[in-house]
């Protein structure tokens, strides 16, 4: 079963597809076992799959040898960065409530939405110095996918697709109404 990353980076349409559950890594797979509060690795032999963190965890992202993700339980959720073979866990910044369950992870930053309406909207944080940097107001945004220098979004309220460049300077609605998106970087 050896697998390989199927592209330069998680952010691919069938991962996405599949809420980023599941990666191809290496000669490895990996997923989330919610009953059994962890991330697993399986590999080529099915009996040699190995929990490599505990606990609740949501979307898996994997670039170099390193899993970043947000997890969920605990009195240390927040994002995360994990070694593949579980030997190093950091957490890169701590969460509370429901804050960053929608992410995607590009280059250096973890991009994420903070769904309360007060403070909520898309924003970034750099992997290495945490800054925090508010993108746009839209606490609804869903599906974030990043290509080039911009982020794609549903807005889950109205189902339109907007954008809005990495940097935050500038918004665009691309759509009047739509129920469904799919991103093709190729």
């Amino acid at each position: 079963m050896p697998t390989t990353n199927n592209n330069s980076s998680w952010n691919s349409e069938a991962n996405s597809s599949n809420g980023n559950l599941f990666f191809g890594y290496g000669e490895n797979i990996y997923f989330n076992i919610v009953s059994e509060e962890g991330i697993f690795r399986l590999h080529e032999n099915p009996d040699e799959m190995s929990k490599v963190a505990e606990g609740i965890f949501s979307r898996l992202h994997i670039e170099n040898g390193w899993i970043y993700t947000r997890k969920l339980s605990g009195e240390d959720s927040g994002f995360f960065k994990i070694e593949t073979g579980g030997t190093e866990i950091n957490q890169l910044m701590p969460l509370t409530g429901p804050k960053g369950i929608e992410m995607v992870k590009e280059e250096n930053y973890i991009y994420y939405v903070d769904p309360r309406p007060a403070q909520g909207g898309i924003y970034k944080m750099h992997i290495d110095d945490k800054e925090e940097v508010k993108l746009t107001d839209d606490f609804t945004a869903r599906q974030l996918y990043v290509i080039g220098e911009w982020l794609y979004y549903l807005e889950s309220q109205g189902g339109y697709i907007y954008r809005v460049k990495t940097d935050g300077s500038v918004r665009e609605q691309l759509t009047d109404n739509t129920s469904f998106m799919m991103m093709n970087d190729e």
